[in-house]
């Protein structure tokens, strides 16, 4: 993350000098005036450089975390089916918030069985299911 963010800082001072650069070019800005600033964010950019730099090398001797074992996806699987289809909706919710919190990316997979998808969205009565703890119709916006 901070290796990102110094890439990201890099480039709006890159982009800095660059419009004084053109400024003095096109003469819309005298020398004087730039010089002290160029020379301030030619300094930083030295400076981000290194720290880019620096970070990158710390990334290439840090190892990456191992993979969990088998029998621990398994375990987290059998734990999570576990909570999905005991739990109460603040169980749920816990589990839910662990991998939000860890950034844990869903992956769904659905069957390949044509006969358990169902052609057409179930329209019982017009209306959609709501889940357990959702937000009020007056949540956030004022009630219509």
């Amino acid at each position: 993350e901070e290796l990102a963010a110094v890439e990201r800082e890099l480039a709006k001072t890159e982009e800095a000098i660059e419009r004084y650069l053109t400024a003095f070019e096109n003469g819309s800005l005298p020398e004087s005036a730039c010089s002290h600033r160029v020379d301030k964010l030619a300094a930083k950019l030295t400076e981000l450089q290194g720290r880019r730099d620096e970070l990158g090398l710390l990334l290439d001797e840090t190892a990456a975390p191992a993979a969990p074992g088998l029998d621990r996806l398994e375990a987290a699987r059998n734990y999570i089916k576990h909570v999905v289809e005991h739990g109460t909706p603040d169980d749920i919710r816990a589990v839910t918030q662990t991998f939000v919190h860890h950034k844990a990316l869903p992956t769904f997979k659905l069957p390949t069985d044509d006969s358990v998808i169902p052609t057409q969205p179930d329209r019982t009565n017009g209306k959609v299911r709501t889940l357990p703890g959702s937000a009020p119709p007056a949540g956030l916006e004022p009630a219509t």
